[in-house]
């Protein structure tokens, strides 16, 4: 089919009332180039659509043959594209559970307004049968969806179909003709049709450069000659030779640009920073590259997306970035390396001595340690990261500078348990004997050296100590679980709950109780009073804990989900679909979770409901005792003994 007879079939879809379109093609027929035209020639048509959306579903991780399809990662996935678009179009996702991709298919379609979303690429029915599942809109109106896929057979029948075969030679001229290029007529065309290869993408790229030659020589013969001919990689000769012919002051900020990962809408904020430019800069040169064919510029959002072939070709300067970016958004650049496909300039990074040194004042060895963990799913076992990996897991010499203030000789025949840093002093929790959880939680004056408190506990596991000393809180383990709080003033318990998780708010002002069957509780440290009670799961739950800045609970169950509830209401926020989490913990930048279970460790985001798979190797164990004072001037560390580390000092 050529592309104006796949034009017009595609505009006859359009104006039909077929609730799925299907762009069906092998790759490098045009079918995403056919898609993306929708965004620009059909948004004046207001008989097809007012908004058009765009959701793109790389290749699912593998999942265990055993798994349900709605636990897997690519229904993860799926579902993460769904709320994106929900949270990007202003839809309050507090009370509804967003873990379940029925019900966010069912938010997505049962939105007011019309609009098509085009979804980029359709791997399985289960993906059409979801998306489909909830088609009726508001007022009758079904929710519309463009589906690229290579399977005709995983549409529906009642699907109006757009094939399209293989690029030839005559589909490529036209390409080249339709855009218009300055100076490009039939003959020539043909004749960098047959040098550039016959691909829709290469074929946009060669008009481009013949384009900006030709208005340099105004000759078509030496115009031509500067479009490569021939080589393995047209994609990559033709971005080479096309930002040789842009400005350099463009040309060096198109290649900054490949640290971040295609088909992702990047704000245009970031960029600026990046290139160190005003806003109106940012704009104009993005605009520049977007008239040339190598970035999507959407001026309306102020973002900007990378096209998948494109971005490989790209540079990816870390170096510039971290220079630029604030110590929240440097935390995500593993991210974006990983993202964008970027795995040796990745390990580059996770090498990198000043990274090191940064990522350990920041986040200490768990950060470190997920940017290596990261590193490794990304690029395989690069022998660098492994051995870095292998000196950090094995303790003390992986360790921010510092002078040794004090050496605590601690008797713990089973080892230590936590170290916890307080304005009191530091807080010792110390196994009494090998394969037990029994032990004494002592507080150590640092400077001197000297016992201030101690109590003894039959299990130092989950340990939590007040901001200001004030209570411990800890499980007893009877014919129940139970969640004490432990006034350590008057060694009465505060709060004695029957729960098999607790944890307490980074302010510790309340003290959250879990049971298995779902129920979760807050209890007023201050007083021990009950606040409130809800069923957060109706499964059991496996595991609880507090976002870093105390707003949200955490807890995950059996049901496959994570979900977050209020801590002034208890009323939940949302849901995230991770299969089989058995441990929550705080992210590296102190923003997100991390959950983590036998299919891998998840990055989840309070904020915006995002998800994504760090990996399932083994990088992310549990660290040795580590723990830093609140005002910033010792460090505790586990060596043998229990090293006080002077940080106001340097050492040499």
């Amino acid at each position: 089919m050529s592309i104006a007879s796949a034009v017009a079939c595609l505009a006859e879809a359009l104006a039909g009332d077929a609730p799925i379109i299907g762009l069906v093609g092998p790759p490098g027929s045009g079918r995403t180039d056919l898609a993306r035209r929708i965004r620009t020639q059909t948004r004046a048509t207001t008989s097809t659509t007012s908004r058009v959306e765009w959701m793109t579903l790389p290749v699912p991780v593998a999942a265990p043959e055993s798994l349900p399809w709605l636990d897997s990662p690519a229904a993860a996935q799926l579902n993460r594209e769904m709320t994106r678009l929900l949270t990007a179009a202003g839809e309050d996702l507090a009370a509804v559970d967003t873990a379940d991709p029925e019900q966010a298919a069912g938010l997505l379609n049962g939105r007011h307004r019309r609009g098509l979303i085009v979804v980029d690429e359709i791997r399985s029915r289960e993906e059409v049968r979801l998306l489909r599942g909830h088609g009726w809109a508001a007022g009758g109106q079904h929710r519309r969806y463009v589906m690229i896929t290579a399977d005709a057979s995983l549409l529906p029948g009642d699907a109006a179909v757009v094939t399209l075969e293989p690029f030839g030679r005559t589909e490529s001229v036209a390409l080249m003709l339709e855009l218009g290029a300055y100076g490009l007529d039939a003959p020539t065309a043909a004749h960098l049709a047959a040098r550039a290869g016959d691909r829709p993408l290469a074929c946009r790229l060669a008009a481009r450069i013949f384009e900006r030659a030709y208005r340099s020589h105004h000759n078509r013969t030496s115009a031509a000659v500067q479009v490569p001919s021939g080589g393995p990689d047209p994609i990559g000769d033709a971005v080479a030779a096309l930002s040789a012919l842009l400005p350099p002051v463009a040309r060096d900020r198109l290649h900054m640009l490949g640290v971040f990962p295609a088909d992702q809408d990047i704000p245009l904020d970031i960029v600026r920073r990046l290139w160190n430019v005003s806003r109106g800069a940012a704009h104009y040169t993005c605009a520049g590259l977007a008239a040339a064919d190598l970035i999507g510029y959407h001026p309306q959002t102020a973002t900007f997306r990378l096209h998948a072939a494109i971005q490989p070709h790209l540079g990816a300067p870390h170096q510039r970035l971290l220079a630029v970016l604030d110590p929240g958004e440097a935390s995500d650049l593993p991210w974006h390396l990983a993202a964008a496909g970027r795995a040796e300039e990745l390990n580059r990074l996770v090498m990198d001595a000043s990274w090191v040194s940064r990522r350990l004042a920041e986040g200490g060895r768990p950060a470190l340690a997920s940017d290596l963990a990261i590193a490794w799913a990304a690029g395989g076992e690069d022998p660098a990261v492994v051995a870095q990996a292998r000196t950090l897991r094995a303790g003390p010499r992986v360790r921010n500078p510092g002078a040794v203030m004090r050496r605590l000789r601690v008797s713990a025949p089973g080892g230590i348990g936590a170290l916890i840093a307080r304005p009191q002093g530091l807080w010792v929790a110390s196994v009494s004997e090998p394969l037990s959880s029994h032990g004494d939680v002592t507080l150590w004056d640092v400077r001197e050296g000297r016992r201030l408190h101690a109590v003894e506990l039959d299990s130092i596991n989950d340990l939590a100590i007040a901001p200001d000393s004030s209570w411990l809180a800890h499980p007893h383990y009877g014919r129940s679980t139970t969640a004490v709080l432990l006034d350590l003033r008057t060694g009465l318990p505060r709060v004695e709950a029957p729960g098999d998780f607790f944890a307490t708010t980074p302010d510790g002002a309340w003290l959250a109780v879990a049971e298995l069957p779902g129920e979760l509780r807050l209890y007023d440290t201050a007083t021990g009073s009950r606040r409130w009670a809800v069923t957060a799961h109706h499964a059991p739950i496996t595991a609880l804990i507090s976002t870093p800045d105390g707003r949200w609970l955490a807890t995950a169950a059996e049901d496959g989900t994570v979900r977050l509830s209020d801590v002034r209401s208890g009323r939940r926020r949302r849901s995230f679909p991770v299969p089989g989490t058995t441990l929550l913990a705080a992210a590296p930048d102190r923003t997100g979770l991390v959950a983590s279970g036998p299919h891998g460790h998840y990055l989840l985001d309070p904020e915006t409901g995002g998800v994504r798979w760090i990996g399932a190797d083994e990088l992310l164990d549990e660290p040795e005792p580590d723990s830093v004072a609140p005002d910033g001037t010792w460090r505790a560390v586990l060596d043998g003994d229990v090293l006080i580390m002077d940080l106001t000092t340097p050492h040499g």
